[in-house]
């Protein structure tokens, strides 16, 4: 992560730009860990938190949260507001249920 960070810093990207590009970045270590998930990983063994690229995701999205407060306190203060809270909240939940669905199915092969 620091030298993606560097790598930034030396190009001198906008803020602006930085968070779209965290974010691309973010989805696809995100899509990576899926097909990993869905495609090689027969057991469906719940340690891929141990596959540390497939990881990234979650110090990217500190990073990009540490950006905002540093750089767009408004837009930071934006997201701590409780509908933005009760809105994450309702996604974990899908995604909880999405990932059951994803092991019943792949138990069944």
């Amino acid at each position: 992560m620091p030298i993606v960070l560097l790598f930034f810093h030396i190009k001198k990207i906008k803020p602006e730009n930085l968070y779209t590009k965290l974010l691309i970045i973010i989805l696809f270590i995100t899509a990576a860990r899926f097909c990993y998930v869905i495609f090689l990983n027969p057991a469906v063994d719940p340690g891929i938190r141990n596959c540390i690229p497939l990881r990234l995701d979650a110090i990217l999205t500190g990073v990009v949260f540490a950006c905002l407060k540093i750089n767009n306190k408004e837009i930071y203060d934006k997201l701590l507001t409780k509908n933005i809270i009760v809105m994450n909240f309702l996604l974990l939940i899908i995604q909880t249920f999405f990932y059951i669905i994803v092991l019943s199915i792949r138990s069944h092969f």
